[in-house]
């Protein structure tokens, strides 16, 4: 199901493909399946292909999607490595540093989500478990 949906977000097929592959990319984070349906190692793959959908900064709504799409895969994987933390935070700082784009933004809207998922991965990357 992700690389299908991975490759028609990729194919952009209809303008609203990437927003909808994002909604439900996002919507599996969100739902924390079990580790053996969504193992650490792909959750990590998963938000690494996310990046090649990080649309413009001043396009807000799919920008939303994105940052929330990312901000689940990177909560998800906190919860996947209790036993190894360094990984959720190897992922938060690749994360920085694409999302703080965000703060340049044309639109308010994008700069205060990016600053929201921002301090959201970082608390559970870092948060004791």
């Amino acid at each position: 199901m992700c690389e299908a949906t991975l490759s028609l977000m990729q194919g952009k097929t209809h303008p609203h493909m990437s927003v909808i592959g994002l909604r439900l990319l996002s919507g599996l984070f969100q739902s924390r399946p079990p580790p053996r349906t969504l193992g650490w190692k792909l959750n990590a793959q998963l938000a690494n292909a996310l990046y090649d959908q990080r649309p413009s900064v001043n396009d807000p709504a799919p920008t939303r999607e994105w940052l929330a799409a990312m901000r689940e895969a990177l909560v998800n994987l906190a919860h996947r490595t209790e036993e190894e933390p360094r990984v959720c935070l190897l992922n938060a700082v690749t994360f920085f540093g694409e999302a703080k784009r965000g703060w340049a933004s044309d639109r308010a809207e994008v700069a205060r989500e990016t600053t929201q998922a921002m301090k959201k991965v970082l608390g559970e990357c870092i948060a004791p478990r």
